[in-house]
């Protein structure tokens, strides 16, 4: 090829060679480092598939590389998010310590909330086949070479839940002789231990091995507080040791205890080879294994009655007002999870000029739960046991090849299945699988996308770069709810389908050397997932209704935002937003106890982001963003009260700063991170803090203090929630804890 590409950017051959170079398809791997770093810099592949800098990208690309994750308290990858702009985690705590933190979950992402960000590893989806949520906890850190955040819509390039944006989790690859061991130990509500090993070679055949083990324990904190509100009615038993409340909405209630602990404990294997075919194509081949669990601990009341003996459930008199009590409102369900992932593909070339990426990737994963019957004893009460095993297998053809002198082109196919089978089982003692009984209910779910893509890259002028993209995906699903219990129900839902285009334009002007302007308008879609079209969960004495007729999710954004290189030292980044979202899938309250998933109208969010880098001195880096997010319901006929009020898990002010030094044989960081109050409900009536159920504003501060013992040996020390604030996040959220860390690397 001939191409002659703006010196703005590095023509076309080298970004070919130097894509094909971070694949990992020449054997030599410090020419690919040396390759990557004159041509590239700061390379980001998510925004267009293709390697770029990331000042280049025509979004506001964030990239955590490798050495912020290992200068930060990093156990799982939700951690390492924390210091993106515009990026909310809630009750995903540092250092993972609770179960449900950083366990599965979603993100929001520019006041996008829910499992509307979509999360890939290697460029594949992780979505769940049954809630559509994220297992972060099958994804070893040890693993993974950098995070790219990409926000803003991508449906069209990545399909269904790409309307916030994008995370793409990239590991390592076998191309080089690397060996990591560590320990970890956690102290405080840190409690536990952390340990891995990470080990990587090239060999001079072309073939490429990689092997990980980690495991990761925690012994849990006391969070889950249990609350008892007055009723009306003669008060029974008079007790003591009651502490009384307000509720997030104003009410009274009374916290009468914690929940038992629940110490959990996590391992994950991986491996994985490659074979150079040539200088430019390679085959790989991959696979990992999660298995997670956890043990209860007996629970603690604070009530007792007048002979001094513990009260954990009856018709109470606490300070002369009537309350009901149940043993069963001191314990949570009890979980296990399996999951394996296997990956194959082949990154290389199609002929001379064509790039080609095969992947194939499939999770299978196997999901149980133990959850005891509302108002039954917590020693050898009946039960139910829910199982949930499901399979996701993704299909991807991609590529890529130059069109004259000024036109870069990336076109695919995309294949995505995701398939569930739950079934509850009723326990005869809720603490023993092995009692299980009577099969109580059950659902089948099917789903599957097949998609279309294309994106054009035009160099309209030296200065001005145009990204013109669109992806067709067709979406059919069936599936069936039965329940055997009266009043029984067998409904079958046959197969339906849905078409959505995504269409995206973006730009990037280079108006001086020094500064470039972006623009953006597209459209996305997120389907709906297995577990709100066919299924009846059931969390306590709550129960979440099914409805298979609920429609697609839709999303229209547009942004514009500039980046500043002010000095070598010094760069700027800010971008405004606008996002109107319809058919919004959110629960509706039917009663007290009981909601169903249903399409909301319409909501609309809009926000401003600033970020900022400087180098203060050698050794010191300061990095810091600020975000303004304003995320409001328009329409809602399911819920009225909810219009005008505030999305739920959007806070609306976000801004965090840190500091990395380097002296020496010493490196440290600090951050200093702030998050403006949430709303859990939809009409924001939840508006108390300092209060168990509620959403905090807070300031967060972590620290980490490193040495470089010897060529090979490092030693941590890292403090999280150093000022020790009590916040809650729902739960109560860690208080000040620590932790030491050994590393052996060579």
């Amino acid at each position: 090829m001939k191409n002659k590409m703006p010196t703005s950017r590095p023509p076309f051959p080298v970004r070919l060679l130097s894509g094909l170079i971070l694949c990992q398809c020449l054997p030599c791997a410090a020419l690919a480092d040396e390759v990557a770093e004159k041509t590239l810099g700061n390379v980001v592949i998510t925004a267009t598939t293709q390697p770029m800098e990331a000042a280049d990208a025509p979004a506001a690309v964030t990239v955590i590389k490798r050495q912020e994750i290992d200068s930060r308290n990093v156990t799982r990858p939700a951690d390492a998010l924390k210091a993106v702009p515009s990026l909310y985690i809630g009750a995903q705590a540092d250092g993972q310590i609770n179960r449900n933190a950083g366990g599965t979950g979603a993100v929001t992402l520019r006041g996008i909330p829910g499992a509307r960000t979509l999360v890939l590893l290697d460029g594949q989806s992780l979505l769940g086949a049954n809630s559509g949520a994220i297992n972060w906890r099958a994804i070893n850190v040890d693993e993974l070479e950098r995070i790219e955040v990409v926000p803003g819509p991508f449906s069209s390039l990545y399909g269904s839940g790409a309307i916030g944006g994008v995370i793409n989790m990239i590991t390592k690859q076998p191309d080089r002789q690397e060996f990591v061991a560590r320990w970890k130990r956690g102290y405080g509500d840190a409690a536990g231990d952390d340990l891995g090993i990470f080990f990587r070679d090239k060999m001079s055949n072309g073939l490429g091995l990689q092997i990980s083990a980690s495991q990761i324990s925690r012994e849990d904190y006391a969070n889950d507080a249990v609350l008892a509100p007055p009723s009306t009615g003669a008060a029974g038993t008079a007790v003591t040791g009651a502490v009384p409340l307000q509720t997030p909405t104003g009410g009274s209630t009374y916290q009468v205890g914690t929940k038992g602990l629940s110490p959990w404990r996590q391992d994950n294997l991986g491996a994985r080879l490659s074979f150079d075919l040539d200088a430019r194509s390679r085959l790989y081949a991959g696979v990992s294994r999660l298995e997670f669990s956890e043990s209860r601990q007996p629970y603690e009341s604070w009530l007792r009655d007048g002979s001094n003996n513990v009260v954990s459930s009856g018709t109470l008199g606490i300070n002369g007002q009537r309350v009901v009590l149940q043993e069963s409102a001191f314990v949570n369900s009890q979980s296990r999870q399996t999951a394996t992932r296997y990956v194959a593909g082949y990154d290389g070339m199609l002929g001379r000029e064509r790039k080609l990426k095969l992947d194939l990737a499939q999770i299978r994963d196997d999901a149980r739960s133990q959850v005891i019957t509302s108002g039954q004893p917590v020693a050898s009460g009946t039960g139910r046991l829910s199982l949930t095993p499901s399979d996701t297998t993704d299909l991807l053809a991609q590529i890529s090849e130059g069109l004259g002198e000024k036109a870069f082109l990336v076109y695919g196919l995309a294949v995505r299945k995701a398939e569930v089978a739950q079934r509850q089982w009723a326990l005869w003692n809720w603490n023993d699988p092995t009692t299980q009984s009577t099969l109580n209910e059950g659902y089948d779910g099917r789903s599957t996308t097949t998609s279309l893509y294309g994106q054009v890259e035009w160099q309209v002028t030296d200065p001005l770069t145009l990204y013109l993209g669109g992806r067709y995906d067709q979406w059919r699903t069936s599936g069936r709810y039965f329940k055997n219990t009266a009043p029984t129900v067998n409904a079958s839902y046959a197969e339906r389908q849905e078409a959505a285009f995504s269409p995206k334009v973006s730009g990037v002007y280079k108006l001086a050397p020094a500064l470039s302007l972006r623009g953006s308008i597209g459209q996305s879609f997120l389907a709906p997932s297995n577990l709100d079209l066919y299924a009846r969960s059931f969390h306590g004495p709550n129960t979440f209704l099914n409805d298979p007729n609920l429609k697609p999710e839709r999303g229209t954004t547009w942004e514009v935002g500039s980046l500043w290189q002010a000095t070598p030292d010094i760069s700027s980044g800010l971008t405004y937003y606008e996002s109107r979202l319809k058919d919004l899938i959110i629960l509706k309250q039917l009663s007290t106890f009981t909601r169903q998933y249903v399409n909301i109208g319409e909501a609309k969010v809009r926000g401003i982001e600033w970020t900022g880098k400087a180098q203060l001195m050698a050794g010191l880096r300061l990095d810091a963003n600020y975000s303004w997010i304003d995320a409001t319901t328009v329409d809602n006929d399911a819920e009225p009260a909810s219009v005008g009020k505030r999305l739920t898990f959007v806070p609306k002010n976000m801004a965090y700063a840190g500091l990395t030094g380097k002296r020496g044989a010493w490196s440290s960081t600090l951050d200093l991170r702030y998050t403006g109050k949430v709303y859990g409900n939809t009409d924001n009536s939840d508006t108390v803090q300092g209060v168990p159920g509620a959403y905090d504003a807070y300031v967060w501060a972590n620290a980490k203090l490193g040495y470089q013992y010897s060529k090979h040996v490092r030693v941590n020390l890292g403090v999280t929630n150093l000022t020790d604030r009590k916040v809650y996040q729902s739960i109560l959220m860690p208080g000040r804890s620590w932790n030491t860390e050994l590393v052996y690397a060579m």
